[in-house]
């Protein structure tokens, strides 16, 4: 090994552990010399900070989904609207308020989840359990379809 190699992660495997030893080699007159640290914690915490921020990014990319789906659907809850008071024939009509049902339903599914994942303590208030219930029902139904 030459002077100023890089150190090196090894895996050793102990039955159901996994444990890691970062390596670094040192150039003797006659050999080299090997030393071996443990850093199964370091590597645990850098893989856990990295999960961390994974799940930080995907929050924030949930976020800006959310919002841009709101604003869709309350255009297509205005349209939808305004056609279904425009049309005179009672089927368009029909097909017209379906449609609208059909986006309500939608934005409260969005609220719901939106309203769950949030964590903000200054949002936070006392709520009746038959609401919180029916919300996560709803939730839950669109996954059961």
């Amino acid at each position: 090994a030459s002077r100023g190699e890089e150190p090196h992660l090894e895996a050793i495997r102990s039955g159901a552990e996994t444990r890691w030893f970062e390596v670094h080699a040192h150039p003797l007159e006659h050999g080299t010399l090997h030393v071996a640290s443990e850093v199964t914690e370091r590597e645990s915490t850098r893989a856990a900070l990295m999960i961390r921020d994974r799940l930080s990014t995907l929050g924030l990319m949930t976020a800006g989904l959310v919002h841009e789906l709101r604003n869709s659907l309350t255009y297509a809850l205005g349209n939808a609207a305004m056609l279904s008071d425009a049309l005179t024939e009672e089927s368009h009509r029909q097909l017209a308020d379906d449609t609208l049902e059909g986006i309500e339903r939608l934005a409260s599914l969005i609220d719901d989840a939106n309203r769950f994942g949030r964590s903000n303590d200054r949002l936070r208030q006392t709520v009746p359990p038959s609401v919180e219930v029916k919300r996560t029902l709803r939730i839950a139904r669109s996954d059961l379809r």
